[in-house]
């Protein structure tokens, strides 16, 4: 290590300063509209994978139907009532994940410059909304069904839950994003 001393050429008062790195935060860097659209990507294939989870389990567990003989016939139509609305939002928020997959494709290839818009915003704030339902549902089948799998349906709400957040939380960001969207990569 040099000892500064009054005979030396760079005293501390004239070394070079080197400017510090100003640290981007992660909310920062989504103020890209690309990377955006493969957050929400990403998102929309969790919520998939959790809906294909919750499709499994309402099939093996058989609560909504052919489960225990009911006590009369309006029980036993309720029950199915109820599974097929479950049944219903479920596929339903399946087919909104995968929409907002499908429209953000385009943005996340940056074959060409688009004019970013909203709409991806919108089907995962949709897709949020109904996975949140589903996972309510998820939670009541333990309350309200003759002899659920507690570990089932837990598992199956949890993940519809965090799905429901993510969703929902990604949605907010493009309520405030700064619609850019960066110029095409040409390879020569």
């Amino acid at each position: 290590m040099v000892e500064n001393n009054a005979n030396t050429p760079l005293t501390d008062e004239n070394l070079p300063m080197e400017e510090e790195q100003k640290q981007v935060s992660f909310l920062e860097k989504l103020q890209n509209f690309r990377l955006l659209v493969m957050v929400t990507a990403g998102i929309s294939l969790f919520s998939i994978i959790s809906l294909v989870l919750t499709f499994v389990f309402f099939s093996i567990d058989r609560v909504y139907y052919n489960g225990p003989e009911p006590t009369s016939a309006q029980i036993h139509y309720e029950n199915q009532l109820v599974g097929g609305i479950f049944f219903t939002l479920l596929v339903f928020a399946l087919i909104m994940a995968i929409a907002t997959i499908y429209f953000g494709l385009p943005f996340i290839q940056n074959k060409s410059k688009l004019s970013p818009t909203k709409v991806v915003g919108y089907l995962v704030l949709i897709t949020g909304g109904l996975l949140g339902v589903d996972a309510i549902f998820a939670f009541l089948t333990l309350a309200l069904a003759e002899n659920p799998s507690p570990a089932l349906w837990v598992v199956s709400g949890i993940l519809l839950a965090i799905s429901a957040a993510l969703s929902i939380f990604i949605f907010f960001r493009y309520l405030s994003v700064k619609l850019y969207m960066p110029k095409p990569v040409v390879k020569k």
